[in-house]
């Protein structure tokens, strides 16, 4: 089994939540969750208050090293976790 069969790709969505009510951001970003979830992919929503412009960006794990790959995915993790925190909302 190959590494890139072994790790997911890792796809970051930043999306621009400049013009959304602070109220509705949390739904906002979990209704974007839902709707891009897919099996092969890991996805991380990270809410961007200082625009309304969106971006994505992808770590493939074929380019990184197991340990690179996991790096990555902890400090991910830790700021999914803030940002559910910062909503007070699991995303």
């Amino acid at each position: 089994m190959n590494r890139a069969s072994q790790t997911k790709l890792i796809v970051v969505f930043y999306l621009g939540v400049k013009n959304i009510d602070s109220a509705d951001v949390p739904k906002y970003l979990n209704e974007c969750r839902q709707s891009l979830q897919d099996p092969e992919v890991k996805t991380y929503i990270v809410p961007d208050c200082d625009t309304n412009s969106c971006r994505v960006e992808c770590i493939n794990p074929v380019l990184l090293t197991p340990e690179r790959y996991k790096e990555a995915e902890d400090k991910l993790d830790m700021l999914e976790k803030r940002i559910a925190d910062m909503f007070n909302k699991t995303i």
